[in-house]
């Protein structure tokens, strides 16, 4: 997406709709549990600087983007890119759902 503001654009709104879709209301702790098992699926250390960082830029899309700014912005994207890759694995959500959230974001980077 090097030369794509609109397609980093839509990515970042894509990855808040599904944020806040899949945690607002939830107990802070289900974040925590979330980047945990995600990590794990991942192969990555689930207890260090990248848990940290990824429950951050997870809990910025939430209402608190204080806790992300100290992130570096390839980091925070590397962040973004692996949530959002994480709603397509199978099971994943259905499609229609992820069609869903790919026009609700599409309409939030439109008014950008």
């Amino acid at each position: 997406m090097g030369g794509s503001p609109r397609a980093a654009r839509l990515l970042h709104e894509l990855f808040t709709v599904a944020v806040r879709r899949s945690f607002v209301g939830r107990d802070p702790r289900d974040v925590t549990g979330y980047i945990r098992d995600l990590l794990d699926y991942q192969a990555l250390p689930g207890d260090g600087q990248l848990a940290r960082q990824a429950e951050a830029v997870i809990r910025s899309a939430l209402g608190e983007p204080e806790l992300a700014l100290a992130i570096p912005a390839l980091r925070r994207s590397e962040i973004i890119c692996l949530v959002v890759g994480d709603l397509a694995r199978p099971p994943g959500v259905p499609a229609d759902e992820l069609l869903a959230l790919i026009g609700q974001a599409e309409k939030r980077a439109a008014r950008w």
